[in-house]
């Protein structure tokens, strides 16, 4: 039983107010996470085995072919890498660990909703997030290992 009884267009407007200020919630509290956190090895950002340094996502969702069309909502665009110095790839991985917790929160409206949403509307609500959130932060997980290496290779040759 939901906590608020909406229906028809109340319910729909809730929903679709409710998803885009959690959304955009998401993506300011990311924002406001200081980059010095981003930096440490956090548990939530290391592969895991079966993810096999990334290449798990082209493998079975094939990442390298559509990533290019999502969209970059950061301040720092990360369709290019345009500064290859360390500096400029270490900020590259701290801005993909950012993007990837932004688009982590982007799932609570589903959970947030179930409280006062009818159970029929739950399987639009995890379709919306799934959407809106999985591509994004499958490519994180598939571009950021990538990133990780070339940055490796440059530390070693100096």
């Amino acid at each position: 039983m939901p906590l608020v009884n909406l229906e028809g267009f109340y319910l729909l407007l809730a929903i679709i107010f409710g998803c885009l200020v959690f959304q955009l919630s998401g993506a300011l509290i990311a924002l406001a996470v200081p980059d010095r956190w981003y930096s440490k090895n956090h548990w939530m950002f290391r592969l895991r085995k079966f993810e096999k340094s990334g290449e798990f996502y082209d493998r079975v969702f094939r990442v390298s072919r559509w990533k290019k069309y999502l969209p970059d909502g950061g301040k720092y665009k990360k369709k290019h890498l345009n500064d290859m110095s360390p500096k400029g790839l270490e900020k590259f991985i701290i801005e993909s660990k950012r993007a990837e917790l932004s688009h982590i929160l982007g799932f609570i409206p589903f959970f947030a909703f179930i409280l006062f949403t009818p159970w029929y509307t739950w399987p639009i609500l995890l379709v919306y997030a799934l959407l809106v959130n999985l591509p994004c932060w499958m490519a994180q997980r598939y571009n950021r290992p990538r990133v990780e290496r070339l940055l490796n290779a440059i530390q070693k040759r100096k």
